[in-house]
């Protein structure tokens, strides 16, 4: 969810926000039930979140401290949104860098690559884990997630 909050703002603020750096994008779903998404909402107010699904294993997913209810209304907006957000993308000009999971069973590739494509900036690259689920700051690879958050030029030019 804040992959599209944070590129709203940059799209928005672009002199304020010097660079992104995007985790498990989520613009596209692997979930196929996705598609039924509002028609759910009129049925199902929220059902149980399994947290493996995030996760590469269930040794990371019993770490989970995050939603026990997947809230079906919010997702609909959350989804209604990713329907048209190109508008949003064609104005980020700022450096982006994208570190998304090849195992991530939540937020399919094709988002990822979409939004690269996307984007007009020229500063811009993928980082692709290869073990990690959804969740990359609480999965397997932490050290190579947060090297590569701290890595990028945006934030060592700050210092």
């Amino acid at each position: 969810m804040g992959t599209l909050l944070a590129l709203e703002l940059a799209a928005k603020y672009p002199k304020d926000v010097v660079g992104l750096v995007l985790l498990s994008p989520t613009l596209h779903f692997k979930q196929r039930l996705t598609k039924w998404t509002r028609p759910l909402t009129k049925v199902l107010k929220r059902f149980p979140n399994p947290s493996i699904t995030k996760f590469s294993s269930t040794e990371y997913a019993k770490r989970d401290k995050g939603y026990v209810w997947f809230p079906t209304v919010a997702f609909k907006e959350y989804w209604l949104r990713t329907q048209h957000f190109d508008s949003v993308l064609e104005k980020v000009r700022q450096p982006v860098r994208i570190i998304h999971s090849k195992k991530d069973l939540v937020a399919h590739p094709s988002g990822t690559l979409h939004i690269y494509s996307t984007i007009p900036s020229t500063e811009k690259d993928i980082v692709w884990l290869e073990s990690s689920g959804h969740e990359v700051l609480l999965d397997r690879e932490i050290p190579f997630v947060l090297e590569n958050i701290f890595s990028f030029p945006p934030l060592t030019a700050r210092k």
